[in-house]
């Protein structure tokens, strides 16, 4: 399991088939992905929106794929917790 950002996870689960949601409540979230397919650009434009600035959303999104592989086709869990 992946700990990312509220914001990143939010993203996740919003652009995430239903199968591939675990939770997604107010305490937590995780989504079973597959890091290949995820779209960065809607990751990426929901996150900006969410900071109201490009670069937090950068920093942001940083920090939260610092330990994975975006290029991997192994699924993991990415999770957030209140």
């Amino acid at each position: 399991m992946q700990l990312v950002s509220r914001f990143v996870a939010e993203a996740i689960a919003e652009n995430a088939y239903d199968d591939n949601i675990i939770s997604d409540n107010d305490e937590s979230i995780e989504v079973r992905v597959v890091p290949s397919s995820l779209d960065m650009d809607a990751i990426k434009g929901y996150v900006t929106h969410q900071h109201g600035c490009e670069d937090a959303a950068q920093v942001d999104i940083d920090d939260s794929f610092k330990n994975i592989s975006l290029s991997s086709d192994t699924e993991i869990t990415i999770y957030w917790e209140a």
